[in-house]
């Protein structure tokens, strides 16, 4: 349980590492093929001009998919990657869906500083939220669905 000064409470359900590393496949696939347009023209080669437009194009790919994550992320906590694996990412204090800024710096830790050594996915197996390195560079968590609990009992 997370307390917040205010005395507000948060008592999340932590995705599992499994559904942590699916979605982060699906999320890495989609950033992938936002890139290839652009790593089709770097391949093409043809001089100087053809290899700035390559690089140009992919940083375009990579900028819409950070915008169209962060905004996703800022409406309803779900980028294509927690859909599939059913999380949510939210704000680490108090459950609320973050903002595009702050859903933009984990989408471009994400993709651009996590996978470096795999060092932004390791920290997660020392934390007992399971958070990542852009967990914690945007003061998120990634939780999952209570399961719901009911009886056939009427009382």
């Amino acid at each position: 349980m997370v307390e917040v000064g205010s005395g507000v409470e948060f008592d999340p359900t932590f995705a599992s590492f499994g559904q942590r590393a699916v979605g982060a496949i699906v999320d890495t696939v989609v950033v992938t093929l936002a890139a290839i347009p652009g790593a089709v023209l770097l391949q093409r080669g043809g001089g100087a001009a053809s290899i700035l437009l390559g690089l140009v194009v992919t940083f375009i790919g990579v900028l819409v998919i950070v915008a169209l994550g962060a905004s996703a992320l800022a409406k309803n906590g779900k980028w294509i990657g927690n859909r599939i694996t059913g999380t949510t990412v939210v704000d680490a204090i108090n459950g609320s869906f973050v903002d595009r800024p702050r859903g933009a710096a984990r989408m471009l830790g994400r993709h651009l500083v996590s996978p470096i050594l795999l060092f932004g996915y390791l920290v997660a197996f020392t934390d007992s939220q399971r958070r990542t390195f852009h967990d914690r560079l945007a003061g998120t968590v990634v939780i999952r669905r209570r399961r719901e609990v009911w009886s056939a009992d009427d009382s």
